[in-house]
């Protein structure tokens, strides 16, 4: 298998390969996955005694959001 380059459309400077629409300020960053309120909910469950992995389920997100989420917000 020979290797596998990328269209020169996508290379910028170093020759790393970038997204389309990145040179152009396309992609933003993705909005928080959760709010100020649930932030506060999440912490509260868990100070409440609340196993993680419980509040992450009661607020329907994932546990690695809701760690990422405590760990931005006391960061």
């Amino acid at each position: 298998m020979g290797a596998r380059t990328a269209s020169p459309i996508h290379l910028i400077g170093s020759g790393h390969p970038r997204p389309p629409g990145a040179a152009e300020g396309i992609h933003k960053h993705a909005d928080p996955a959760i709010g100020l309120a649930e932030l506060a909910t999440l912490r509260g469950l868990v100070d409440d005694g609340v196993s993680f992995t419980e509040a992450a389920r009661t607020l329907q997100i994932g546990r690695s959001t809701a760690d990422e989420a405590l760990a931005n917000a006391e960061g």
